[in-house]
């Protein structure tokens, strides 16, 4: 996702038909951890990147598969997830402001056919992270 160029992000307005105020950010970065997700989001907006007055922003994320390789516990990296929901939608807002995350998780790496320790440990995260 960090590579994807903008003409891949949702697009709400061609979906509904509607013209609405909604900006789509990416905050992925290659080789992230879900526990780097939380900081990359203050980054943004300490940049000043994300407005808290801005009416609508979607958030595109991907994560799991660098947090398996790296062997991290399933229930940290669930904690990880739980304190950048926090940040993301725990703050204050206006009525006027609303926050959408479109999160994917953890996918099979193509390399992993015949590692089964591994696929179980997408499969827990996958059903860890719903």
């Amino acid at each position: 996702i960090s590579r994807w160029p903008s003409s891949f992000y949702p697009s709400i307005q061609e979906a509904t038909g509607k013209d609405c105020d909604i900006r789509c950010v990416n905050i992925a970065k290659g080789g992230a951890v879900i526990s780097d997700m939380q900081h990359q989001l203050k980054t943004l907006r300490d940049d000043g990147s994300e407005e808290e007055d801005e009416a609508n922003t979607v958030f595109v994320a991907c994560a799991g598969e660098n947090d398996i390789s790296s062997v991290q516990p399933i229930d940290m990296i669930q904690k990880a997830f739980a304190s950048f929901l926090e940040e993301l939608f725990g703050s204050k807002r206006t009525h006027q402001q609303s926050k959408h995350l479109i999160f994917f998780g953890p996918k099979f790496e193509p390399w992993l056919t015949e590692d089964f320790a591994s696929r179980k440990q997408y499969t827990k995260l996958s059903n860890a992270l719903q």
